[in-house]
């Protein structure tokens, strides 16, 4: 990949991917970008404000120096072979998929492909929230493959703001399950219950502690569904020791020293994510 990239073609046109676009276009304002997506979704003005070429072919990705692959992680997982025999042998295929190891055993014996996951996003997606500065700061996961591949990638993360952290697929997966992919069912899980028990008409009169707790419970389905099918094995032991727990906490309420245990523990894991805001 020529440093910088002439050209960036992007599968998958949301969140994500039209925020990597405006963040390549800040790093280098003369890069072309192409997009691929769903014709409904290239229709959206915020994609063709930001892409100067659009279609609903991925064929249209063919010629770009570098392909970043921004869909679903089973979408990424189909179409990553399909981009290689497209595009020539020395495009740079990376990805953003929130789970690795299906991504690059589907991306097995294509040499110019390199596993990546930017942690950023937000509860909602779309590409009318996307913006340049998405990454900035942001860990940016890439898992090694060939060296001058992987070199390529982490330059291309730094350039839009992140920070690039070289991990193995499967490590990469066990941490996220127990990082994000379990936040986010549990969020999911308890905003579902409060829902059924409140109702409406109580949730109206809910304080800023359920909003803060169950902000990942916006999160739309459709992107989720393909993340926890591909990391199941790691993330359904967490849910089932969260489960235990709370039988646990369920039969002790009355304990006061069960709950200054509980929340101790609690604070004390706690007060890292605290300090790192500042």
């Amino acid at each position: 990949m020529p440093s910088p990239p002439r050209t960036i073609g992007i599968a998958g046109t949301g969140l994500i991917g039209t925020s990597i676009a405006l963040a390549a276009r800040r790093a280098w304002p003369d890069v072309g970008l192409s997009g691929f997506d769903r014709a409904d979704v290239l229709r959206q003005p915020q994609v063709a404000s930001v892409f100067s070429r659009l279609s609903p072919d991925l064929a249209t990705l063919a010629e770009c120096d570098l392909i970043v692959l921004a869909l679903p992680v089973d979408a990424i997982a189909r179409a990553v072979k399909v981009v290689a025999s497209l595009a020539g042998a020395e495009t740079l295929i990376t990805d953003t998929g929130s789970t690795k190891r299906a991504i690059v055993g589907a991306a097995a014996g294509v040499p110019s492909f390199v596993g990546g996951h930017p942690m950023a996003g937000a509860e909602r997606g779309g590409p009318d929230l996307a913006r340049a500065d998405l990454f900035d700061g942001c860990t940016w996961w890439v898992v090694p493959a060939a060296d001058t591949a992987t070199a390529a990638v982490c330059d291309f993360a730094r350039a839009i703001g992140a920070s690039p952290v070289q991990v193995d697929a499967a490590r990469h997966d066990a941490l996220m399950a127990a990082i994000s992919h379990l936040p986010q069912v549990v969020a999911s899980a308890l905003m579902a219950r409060v829902g059924e028990a409140a109702g409406e008409g109580g949730l109206a009169h809910a304080g800023a502690g359920l909003r803060d707790t169950t902000r990942l419970a916006a999160s739309p389905a459709g992107m989720w569904a393909s993340v926890l099918a591909s990391n199941a094995d790691e993330v359904a032991p967490l849910l089932r020791a969260v489960a235990r727990d709370l039988d646990q906490i369920a039969e002790g309420l009355h304990d006061e020293g069960a709950v200054r245990r509980l929340f101790s523990d609690a604070n004390r894991w706690r007060a890292p994510l605290d300090a790192e805001r500042g």
